[in-house]
């Protein structure tokens, strides 16, 4: 490998892609084409990104370097990956991770495991990301030490994002810790997005009432809460209402929003008590004017004593009230719980149809979600036709790290024989 070439891989690994783009710049051989890829990559230029690693993958299988190669297709399909074109991503994935196993390429598998892990946690499919976490681990002792210390960073990092989906944040909030506790020389890029991650659950992101009033709460505090509640807790950014003590269950309203709404609004304002028409517009976010509306509230206020107990939802002289001994209320302080925006706060450019695949809906329906979105000035929109993209607004515009980043392994190893 040249000179050049090798300065390219060591400003990779540090996580320097314009500094890795100076070494290749337009040189025509593959590894550079490969490399230069993997540079455009990492800076967000998905198609100059797929143009030349394909031309690299073309030259590569032209000299007989099929090793090389598969790495750099492997490098493809991360592209894929992380331009949120999930279904592809997937296919192409699995395929380059049995050609490198055939190849006895370690490092590389087990890299691709934890990348395949980290589309599972985005699509909701948690045991299966938890069994390829599993297989990339048992992998480490047969990866050489110099790629060995940024896979472990990359376990953690993707066992963090596994904790955070699964809603266990202290168990995320030690990940992270641990994944920054590797020397600072490895990939910088990767670091700032570790960061993040953590920021994102160690700032407050929530609001929290009890008895001592209304505070600020951090995700890692959210957890405690639910931990330590004996009462009855009211949960916004789940949607869920839990009675603790003795009686400890969750209360089943079966998707009936407009109960919960209603459970909500009465848990907020305790101790004190709503007038019919004030539970009415916070409950049903409309005026009450007619004994349609009465009728209708008088309907969901039974509803929710049959499901929270006849006692526990209460009238007074003045309104109705929850008399319970211990309220406790988690609300969001931003639309940010809703699944769409859950997804699309990483900073990527999304499609409609990956959206659809990752939340589980129909493309109609994400489409629709989007349109909303678009609408209340939460998300951008980008490019046209077949070609629309879609991005949360507060991450737009950046050069971001790439969520799913050839460290020690792809983009290393593109140019090494095993």
């Amino acid at each position: 490998m040249n000179q050049a070439l090798r300065h390219a891989l060591q400003r990779l690994a540090a996580g320097d892609p314009l500094g890795a783009l100076g070494f290749v710049g337009a040189a025509p051989c593959a590894h550079s084409l490969a490399l230069r890829g993997i540079a455009l990559a990492q800076l967000k230029e998905h198609d100059r990104a797929r143009r030349d690693l394909r031309r690299a993958i073309h030259a590569l299988n032209r000299q007989g370097a099929h090793g090389d190669s598969a790495r750099a297709a492997a490098a493809l399909a991360e592209v894929e990956a992380n331009a949120r074109n999930v279904g592809r991503a997937r296919e192409a994935l699995s395929k380059q991770r049995r050609a490198l196993a055939a190849l006895r390429d370690i490092t590389n598998v087990a890299y691709l495991d934890i990348l395949c892990a980290r589309l599972d946690v985005l699509t909701g499919n948690h045991v299966a990301a938890q069994g390829r976490l599993e297989a990339a681990t048992s992998m480490l002792d047969q990866v050489p030490i110099r790629s060995r210390s940024a896979l472990e960073v990359c376990v953690s990092l993707a066992r963090g994002e596994l904790a955070v989906a699964q809603r266990r944040y202290i168990d995320a909030e030690r990940h992270f810790h641990s994944a920054l506790s590797v020397e600072s020389s490895l990939n910088q890029l990767l670091f700032a997005e570790i960061r993040g991650r953590l920021r994102s659950i160690s700032e407050p992101s929530l609001r929290f009432r009890d008895s001592k009033g209304v505070r600020s709460l951090t995700l890692v505090g959210y957890e405690q809460v639910i931990a330590s509640c004996s009462g009855l807790l009211v949960d916004e950014t789940n949607g869920t209402i839990r009675i603790g003590g003795d009686d400890d269950r969750q209360v089943l309203l079966e998707g009936r929003h407009s109960l919960f709404r209603l459970a909500l609004t009465l848990a907020w304002a305790t101790p004190r008590a709503l007038s019919a028409p004030e539970l009415f517009e916070q409950g049903f976010g409309e005026q009450l004017t007619n004994e349609s509306h009465r009728a209708r509230l008088k309907v969901a206020l039974s509803r929710l004593r049959g499901a929270l107990g006849r006692k526990a939802v209460s009238y007074r002289a003045g309104g109705w009230y929850l008399d319970v001994p211990e309220v406790v209320v988690v609300r969001t302080s931003s639309t940010s719980e809703r699944p769409a925006l859950r997804l699309m706060q990483d900073g990527e450019c999304w499609s409609a149809s990956a959206l659809a695949e990752a939340m589980g809906v129909s493309r109609r329906h994400a489409l629709r979600v989007l349109n909303q979105l678009v609408g209340d000035g939460e998300v951008m929109v980008l490019g046209a036709g077949r070609a629309t993209r879609y991005v949360y607004k507060s991450y737009w515009p950046r050069i971001a790290p790439s969520e799913l980043l050839p460290i020690e392994s792809i983009g290393v190893n593109l140019g090494a024989r095993h």
